[in-house]
């Protein structure tokens, strides 16, 4: 959709942009996949070597470390937001 209208509103000017444009959707797209079938792979090797299921608690820190830093990532925005200055 975005290579079309990109087309759509630059003509043939955004020749160049297409190809750039694919590859950059097409390696963007694993950026969601890989890492929970990596954490899979890293329950596998961790059931394998000590022989308890601890999927779960695997699954909890992961799960952690994805809010606790999409939260620090957010935290100054939202208090631009407000109207209050993080330095203070």
């Amino acid at each position: 959709a975005w290579c079309l209208a990109l087309f759509a509103f630059a003509g043939l000017h955004c020749v160049y942009m297409l190809p750039i444009t694919a590859c950059t959707g097409f390696l963007g797209a694993a950026f969601p996949v890989v890492p929970p079938s990596m954490t899979a792979d890293v329950v596998d090797l961790d059931t394998l070597e000590t022989g308890e299921d601890r999927t779960a608690m695997h699954f909890a820190v992961s799960s952690f470390i994805v809010k606790d830093r999409s939260g620090r990532r957010l935290y100054p925005m939202r208090l631009d937001c407000v109207g209050v200055s993080p330095d203070a």
